[in-house]
């Protein structure tokens, strides 16, 4: 008899973990149908316009043509620079008057379906903080094969014409690509040691 029990409690601890693990895989299936892998991107892209302005475009994409392309709901940015040195970060509007804030993509603000809850540039600890977030509010999500400019702020230049350089950290806490389906994951790529660089020629 205590044989018998003992096998049918044996069996039913089987059976338990036999469906703990067919949960566990049946929730990664479903994590890898629904993406989740690290293939959105950001970058940033200067151009200069003129002696004294920089025009900063904040890119970014979802994936690839040949590879996953994710939809996704939002995009959330946290951008930060020490001003504690001697190349201090001025960030201004296009008329080189300092702002507090940066600039949506035109075409995202006249369209009916994206939101920009977060957008702010402050100082903090000595640091330069540039906070930023677009909410897609379609029910699909939207995609972007190719980099795509979600945001710009203008830099203001100084005067003795020298190439520039400004290494801005990306605060993985507050920085984010989440994609549209369920389970909502984080699929950005943080980039390689976690910065992304502002350069500035002044070369013809």
């Amino acid at each position: 008899m205590k044989g018998k029990r003992f096998l049918y409690i044996t069996i039913i601890l089987a059976g338990v973990i036999a469906g703990i693990f067919l949960i566990k895989k049946n929730q990664e299936l479903r994590r890898r149908a629904a993406g989740g892998e690290p293939v959105a991107q950001i970058m940033l892209s200067t151009s200069k316009l003129d002696e004294r302005l920089a025009r900063v475009d904040v890119m970014f994409k979802t994936g690839s043509e040949g590879g996953n392309l994710e939809k996704i709901s939002s995009l959330s940015l946290r951008l930060k620079y020490p001003q504690d040195g001697d190349k201090e970060l001025l960030l201004t509007d296009k008329n080189g008057i300092k702002t507090d804030k940066i600039y949506p993509n035109e075409n995202f603000v006249n369209s009916d379906s994206w939101k920009f809850p977060v957008n702010k540039i402050y100082t903090e600890d000595n640091a330069l903080n540039i906070d930023f977030a677009a909410v897609n509010l379609t029910t699909e999500g939207y995609s972007a094969k190719d980099f795509e400019k979600i945001a710009s702020f203008y830099l203001k230049l100084g005067e003795n014409k020298e190439a520039l350089e400004y290494r801005l950290t990306v605060a993985k806490d507050e920085s984010a690509i989440m994609t549209k389906t369920k389970p909502v994951t984080n699929i950005l790529a943080y980039p390689e040691n976690e910065f992304l660089t502002i350069k500035v020629s002044f070369e013809e």
